[in-house]
């Protein structure tokens, strides 16, 4: 009995062993496997958030890029401005997510130097077409350097430093990275936050009205008093925000006469809370065949051109288009109590919060939440 119990005990043990085998080593093994893998096939590990300094040189192009505050960048050079930081973000992750397709070995220890090994001008990279200098919060630093395409026109060459190797990318990783200031710097027309917005007021050639918040509620303010359509405020505001500069013209303009803006006849302002002064988007001169403005931010001593049509329809919205004319502006969720009064008599209706709607006048019942539902959605677009 006890030969049996003990026989029992030892296959009982190793099929727990075996079962662990599997579960550790070719369940949860397999992944850490495809991860390591996955990693090794990468060009480059390390988070893009941990990145202070960029610099991008081609023989047409001389980026420095430094990082200001966490998602906050800055151009240094060729000119300091505001960086876009969605393009960097892109930029970086490209760099982070770029796998390998070939690897040319120096040798099988990989001791020898680059430059003994292979001859650098048969792929390009005695002088490279891009260099990419990344540096990390820790003061680590990853030089990259861009060559010929491979015969094929379908990857590159690149070098990177402390390792001897030729590395093949893919050549859609080379056009992710070949990047020019225009396009890894902010070209917002105006710098703000539509949230931010307290007011605005537009004078285009056919447009002249303002509007304010007044008390959590959008209000025209002339050429007359009325209430403003929340929606289209917020359009309009969103619209302005996403605004992009086409052509940067001058960094430093000293004769706004030449554009049409030493006295500009078109602006829009906009007033922002914890700001003393408000932001004014300045209009000149319409120029290349009517398909551009020349334009100006009163914060910034640049002149840009921007899109016409942009003025002409996106932010030209008719002051009847953001008048709002319902009699009444309410939410029907915010609706507790309704009396009517009719020439047949009074009919009141209470809702207490969370439950359903009842009369208490003439008679006290339970009303039809339907039908009292559907008499404040009339209301509201009477």
């Amino acid at each position: 009995m006890k030969n049996r119990f003990n026989g029992t005990y030892i296959l009982i043990m190793i099929t727990i062993i075996l079962l662990s085998f599997v579960y550790f080593y070719e369940i949860r093994g397999k992944d850490e496997r495809e991860k390591e893998k996955e990693s090794a096939d990468r060009f480059l590990i390390f988070e893009p958030d941990s990145v202070m300094f960029i610099e991008l040189e081609s023989n047409k192009s001389h980026v420095v890029i430094e990082r200001t505050s966490p998602g906050k960048w800055k151009l240094t050079h060729p000119v300091e401005a505001p960086g876009d930081s969605k393009a960097i973000r892109s930029l970086l992750e490209s760099v982070t997510t770029t796998k390998i397709i070939r690897t040319l070995s120096a040798n099988e220890n990989g001791n020898l130097a680059r430059n003994k090994e292979f001859d650098l001008s048969e792929f390009g990279l005695d002088h490279p077409k891009i260099f990419l200098d990344i540096t990390l919060s820790d003061q680590q630093s990853y030089e990259l350097s861009f060559g010929e395409s491979n015969p094929s026109q379908t990857a590159i060459y690149a070098l990177k430093s402390l390792s001897p190797d030729i590395f093949l990318l893919p050549e859609t990783f080379f056009k992710e990275v070949n990047k020019k200031a225009f396009q890894l710097r902010d070209r917002s027309v105006l710098l703000f936050q539509a949230a931010d917005a307290t007011g605005f007021s537009i004078h285009l050639s056919d447009v002249k009205y303002s509007c304010y918040n007044i008390i959590g509620q959008w209000q025209l303010t002339s050429p007359f008093r009325a209430r403003a359509k929340h929606d289209q405020v917020k359009n309009f505001l969103e619209d302005l925000k996403n605004a992009q500069i086409k052509v940067f013209v001058e960094e430093e303009a000293d004769d706004l006469s030449l554009y049409g803006l030493d006295d500009p006849e078109q602006t829009i302002t906009v007033s922002l809370r914890d700001r003393e002064r408000p932001i004014v988007l300045q209009i000149g001169d319409q120029v290349d065949g009517k398909e551009h403005v020349y334009a100006k931010d009163s914060t910034r001593p640049m002149v840009f051109k921007i899109d016409a049509e942009l003025i002409r329809e996106r932010l030209n919205i008719p002051v009847d288009q953001i008048e709002d004319k319902r009699l009444l502006n309410f939410f029907s969720y915010h609706i507790g109590h309704i009396l009517l009064t009719l020439r047949a008599g009074k009919f009141e209706f209470n809702k207490p919060e969370y439950l359903d709607w009842r009369m208490s006048q003439p008679d006290s019942i339970r009303a039809d939440n339907g039908r009292v539902d559907s008499l404040l959605t009339t209301l509201r677009r009477a």
